[in-house]
């Protein structure tokens, strides 16, 4: 966990200083984001491209993030809810390990604007959030 977290760290430094050399040429976004606004992430990356997006596309995206179709398939891009995926961990992992993933990740939280969880309650709570807005936001 902690090399993953220093790899991750390592990659947003990276990407911080690309963004610098090259502006308007990196573009971040947390998974979490394009979850909860799947269709107004996919605008958003689409705009930065300087591309159109067809209605055929944001049909594709809401059919695959939204739209109640089966979520049996691990390996499957298809979800019936996106932010229900995103955030399933809240309620499937040990508070113990979320504490641990919190405090060897602190940097990468940092970085991204993700907020540690304080107890198993406000872990349990998804009215609780558990990121702050950024500035990449969609």
């Amino acid at each position: 966990m902690k090399e993953f977290c220093n790899r991750v760290s390592n990659d947003i430094k990276w990407s911080e200083r690309l963004k610098k050399k090259f502006p308007n040429r990196i573009k971040t976004l947390r998974y979490e984001d394009i979850s909860e606004k799947p269709i107004k992430a996919t605008e958003n990356l689409y705009e930065f491209l300087g591309l159109k997006i067809s209605q055929d596309i944001k049909d594709y995206i809401w059919k695959i993030t939204s739209a109640g179709l089966p979520d049996n398939c691990v390996i499957c891009t298809t979800r019936n809810n996106s932010v229900a995926t995103a955030y399933k961990w809240r309620h499937l992992l040990e508070h113990s390990l979320v504490k641990i993933i919190d405090n060897t990740c602190s940097d990468v939280y940092k970085q991204m604007g993700y907020v540690p969880v304080k107890n198993i309650a406000e872990q349990s709570n998804l009215k609780i959030p558990v990121k702050i807005p950024m500035k990449f936001e969609p």
